[in-house]
């Protein structure tokens, strides 16, 4: 997905729960799409996939076996919300982080505008609070809250560095298919926790932890060293009979849906604006596979006296394609996608350059017959 905002604009976006002292990944989850369906498969008004409902449902699973009745979050300005803090204050957990002041639910009270000096000041007198034995020593108060956000805050950011940075699976290696590249990333979760946990247990121990170098040469020997009769107990995931790419989820309802064609300009991410004609909607469920049946969602046809769209008259006049009248001829062919690109337009300029380089090679010509 397209982030703006990242170092990496175009990744993966995963909701992480980490120790704030160790950077240790106790949990997180991958964002799937914003495809809103509740249990029974059908629609839903909220996305339950992203935002408070990822974090909420990370939390439930690491404090399941909580040792302690209360427990402090710290949390940045991107993902907090007012409803958020709430729902964790139910769950005995504290939050202690930023916010957005566009956020729904906050007090409009609680946002400071920016203070201007004002025409008059009165006069009086002030004092600084300055030492007598150091006068270098400037005494003032800070906000104890601040000073956790500071000291507890980065987590995340910890084991991202840790995982991306150096020694990364996923960055040393491209993919041309994207899940592969996200695999490595879960690999490279998975040494970034026993690397931290092997340096948490030689604390406990007393004794030197080794470099995260060093630990991954060490944890390569182990791995090379493992036999057939290591695995005797692991069961294989059996294989499909069929390689075949299995059809899409199928919506309970024909409805449109727009092709996800997207271009970059100026390093933004657009979707791709085709001619005024070319049609970029099409129907799901009466697609197959890879072929879409597109279908126009303006009013630009009469049938049966009646102006109607394309996905109209399909659907309600000819029952999905159940019910084509023979008058028309054919059915509808579905249409797979362009293997390759077609041959670019030139455009007005290059047109015109064209033309300009046409033109005064006649006139050199022309020239040299006049000479001769």
């Amino acid at each position: 997905m397209f982030m703006p905002d990242k170092p990496h604009r175009y990744g993966s976006k995963m909701f992480m729960t980490c120790d704030s002292r160790t950077a240790y990944c106790n949990r997180f989850e991958i964002y799937a799409g914003k495809h809103r369906h509740d249990a029974k498969g059908g629609a839903s008004p909220y996305d339950h996939k992203t935002g408070a409902a990822a974090q909420v449902r990370n939390f439930k699973v690491v404090l399941a076996s909580n040792r302690h009745q209360w427990h402090v979050v710290v949390v940045d300005r991107f993902y907090s919300s007012v409803l958020l803090c709430v729902e964790l204050l139910a769950m005995n957990v504290y939050v202690v982080g930023t916010v957005m002041s566009n956020r729904l639910c906050l007090d409009p009270a609680l946002k400071e505008g920016r203070a201007t000096r004002p025409a008059s000041i009165p006069r009086g007198t002030f004092k600084f609070a300055r030492s007598v034995a150091i006068p270098s020593t400037v005494m003032f108060h800070w906000w104890d809250p601040v000073t956790d956000y500071q000291r507890w805050m980065g987590g995340v950011d910890v084991h991202d560095q840790l995982r991306l940075q150096k020694y990364s699976l996923q960055t040393s290696t491209k993919f041309l298919k994207y899940y592969k590249s996200l695999f490595f990333g879960f690999v490279d979760i998975a040494l970034v926790n026993a690397f931290l946990s092997h340096k948490e247990a030689a604390v406990m121990g007393c004794k030197p932890a080794m470099k995260r170098g060093a630990w991954f040469g060490v944890l390569q020997n182990q791995l090379l060293q493992l036999k057939a009769e290591d695995f005797a107990g692991v069961v294989a995931t059996p294989l499909s009979g069929s390689q075949k790419r299995q059809r899409t989820h199928i919506r309970v309802t024909h409805q449109l849906e727009q092709r996800n064609d997207w271009v970059t300009v100026g390093g933004v991410q657009k979707r791709r604006h085709g001619r005024s004609f070319s049609i970029t909607f099409f129907c799901e469920r009466c697609s197959l596979d890879d072929a879409k049946l597109w279908l126009c969602n303006n009013i630009r046809r009469q049938y049966n006296g009646v102006n109607k769209t394309c996905f109209d008259i399909w659907h309600d006049d000819f029952d999905a394609g159940e019910s084509i009248p023979a008058t028309l001829g054919k059915h509808v062919v579905l249409r797979h996608p362009g293997q390759r690109a077609g041959k670019r337009k030139r455009t007005r300029r290059e047109l015109r350059l064209a033309g300009d380089r046409e033109g005064s090679g006649d006139m050199d010509s022309d020239d040299s017959d006049f000479e001769d």
